[in-house]
């Protein structure tokens, strides 16, 4: 699970590099389950689903996520990501 603080934000430009580097991950062969911002546009969650830790690992080294790196700091966001684990 990743937790995107947006306070301060550029939303365009983060909703551009979102698609942008989502779709590597998919194209890595992870899945995007949900994608929710709260009603204030301050905070938004991403439940992400990969096979393996080397999917993950890909993804951060995926150069045409690293090409993308500008526009991440273009928003202004800050990222935290959890491990999660269905308990029920």
């Amino acid at each position: 699970m990743i937790e995107i603080d947006l306070a301060g934000a550029d939303l365009d430009a983060f909703d551009r590099y979102e698609a942008a580097v989502l779709a590597v991950l998919t194209d890595l062969g992870g899945t995007v389950l949900a994608r929710v911002r709260d009603s204030g546009a301050r905070r938004e969650w991403h439940l992400l689903q990969v096979p393996d830790r080397s999917v993950w690992d890909a993804f951060l080294r995926d150069p045409r996520r690293l090409a993308q790196a500008w526009m991440l700091d273009l928003a202004r966001v800050t990222a935290s990501r959890y491990e999660v684990r269905p308990i029920g």
